[in-house]
């Protein structure tokens, strides 16, 4: 798992690929046109979001070890000295994104592990929080045959971490979009890409290159790969015939 850190700001908040799911421990907030789900009565474990659930952090103590939830853009809840954060329901091969968002300029130094189930050698990423600018951590990650991601995070003691808000995204993989294969057998022509699940697109064909016709809309993928069937009596008994695939906005 990569991971990055940044300064927070409104919109830095991710738009890229397709929205998994995202938590606000506040009142239902949208930020940079990411609209992230209230969660108004604390913790609960798990947190559903889509079809991904997040185990939430554990811990004790007063009231101000733990946190009470609070707006994007003002209070937070805490990592109360270490735990997991992970997701299941992932698709096998996609590439994924998490923010951690923390709007809140306060002491925070805070350790994660994001390939690991145990704080066991170097931590991954080492957030040292301050009394700076708010921050906003990013880990990118391709889901694998278990369909889950786990991160341990510790929090340095006398140090409470917190974290306001988090999103997952499923984005697209590194590299350019591109059809894998196009494949004529009979009255069909069979075209597989690359797609992202959630993603809708847009199949188009042309005779010259130039003109080009829409074969379908809104076509919705559910995998890293998508295969359409162009089974049109028209397209078909052409002898030459070009497809495209374009990513609906």
């Amino acid at each position: 798992m990569t991971f990055g850190v940044e300064d927070y700001s409104d919109d830095a908040i991710s738009t890229t690929g397709e929205l998994v799911g995202a938590l606000n421990v506040g009142a239902t907030e949208t930020v940079n046109t990411v609209s992230f789900t209230g969660i108004t009565t604390g913790y609960t474990n798990p947190i559903v979001l889509s079809d991904v659930t997040l185990d939430a952090f554990g811990g004790a103590g007063t009231w101000y070890d733990c946190g009470a939830p609070g707006p994007l853009t003002t209070n937070f809840f805490y990592a109360c000295g270490a735990g997991y954060l992970t997701f299941s329901g992932l698709t096998e091969g996609q590439a994924y994104e998490l923010q951690l968002v923390m709007s809140e300029t306060r002491a925070f130094n805070i350790d994660i592990w994001g390939d690991q189930t145990t704080n066991t050698g170097a931590s991954d990423i080492f957030v040292d929080h301050g009394n700076s600018a708010s921050k906003l951590v990013t880990g990118t990650f391709t889901a694998d045959a278990t369909g889950t991601q786990s991160l341990y995070i510790e929090v340095f003691p006398g140090y409470p971490g917190h974290f306001n808000a988090l999103q997952l995204r499923a984005i697209p993989p590194d590299g350019p979009f591109e059809i894998i294969s196009i494949t004529k057998a009979g009255a069909e022509t069979s075209i597989v890409f690359d797609s992202v699940p959630g993603a809708l697109y847009i199949v188009e064909f042309s005779f010259d290159l130039t003109t080009w016709l829409e074969i379908t809309d809104s076509l919705l993928a559910t995998d890293v790969t998508t295969t359409f069937i162009d089974d049109d009596a028209f397209t078909q008994t052409q002898n030459r015939v070009f497809y495209r695939v374009i990513p609906e906005q």
